[in-house]
């Protein structure tokens, strides 16, 4: 809050005065904007003075812009009324506000939403886009696993009597293993690599549709590399431990 007072019930000239907020007071260029006379508004009143400037409320998605806001009370023209309450309770307190606004209001039906609930609703497509984007994630990375597991085997068949050699001039199972691990991080470092600037393109894209965003920082590009290097990892020792472990004698016999 920056500087303001609150509408009081006791001033009847607050009928004709404003709260704006800071996007309002930049917006009119107003220096010292309390006190300050604007324009009269919904035909309140040749000039309403202004009593206090908040901060920005953003009220809308990510991709519109905080626009000036002018908060005025007008008894004749009032339709809503905001209710900050402890939701230990809530169906009681509902019943209670559709009591007390009958009372006030007879032809009318009284309607609520939850503000919470009308926030999240601004960002449905978002939050579906995530779901879907998860999903496709998860499946490419199962599909990418198990074909990385069917072409490790069928590497290492093909370079059994290698590794046998290997292991009769003296290698230890940790040296093969270290040697086709090696082979396989150069591929998938490089396959990352090329997928970089491939997504930090088609993510720039998108958030560039929200005004007020975060900035996409290398540790994710890090981060996504370091796990599919993990899965990676995984899948190469879970196949070669087993065939280094092989007795060479058993390897070169059938060769």
């Amino acid at each position: 809050m920056l500087l303001w007072r609150d509408f009081l019930q006791a001033m009847s000239t607050d009928d004709e005065a404003v709260v704006i907020n800071k996007e309002a007071a930049d917006n009119l260029k107003l220096s010292d904007p309390i006190g300050a006379k604007l324009n009269g508004i919904n035909n309140a009143g040749d000039k309403q003075v202004v009593i206090g400037v908040v901060d920005n409320i953003h009220f809308q998605t990510s991709k519109e812009k905080i626009m000036p806001v002018i908060f005025y009370l007008r008894s004749w023209c009032a339709s809503r009324i905001v209710v900050r309450f402890n939701t230990e309770n809530t169906a009681g307190i509902i019943s209670f506000l559709d009591e007390e606004w009958k009372k006030l209001n007879t032809d009318t039906r009284f309607e609520y939403r939850f503000v919470d609930e009308k926030f999240s609703s601004l960002y449905n497509s978002e939050r579906k886009m995530g779901v879907l984007i998860s999903v496709f994630t998860g499946i490419a990375i199962i599909i990418a696993s198990v074909g990385l597991l069917g072409l490790i085997s069928i590497t290492l068949q093909m370079r059994t009597k290698d590794i046998g050699i290997r292991k009769v001039l003296g290698a230890s199972t940790a040296d093969v293993t270290a040697m086709v691990v090696k082979e396989y991080i150069y591929i998938i470092a490089f396959a990352g690599l090329l997928a970089v600037p491939i997504v930090y393109y088609f993510m720039g894209g998108w958030l560039d549709k929200f005004i007020y965003k975060e900035g996409i920082s290398f540790w994710m590009f890090a981060a996504g590399i370091g796990i599919v290097l993990f899965i990676a990892i995984a899948a190469i020792l879970s196949q070669i431990i087993r065939a280094a472990s092989v007795n060479p004698v058993d390897s070169l016999k059938y060769e």
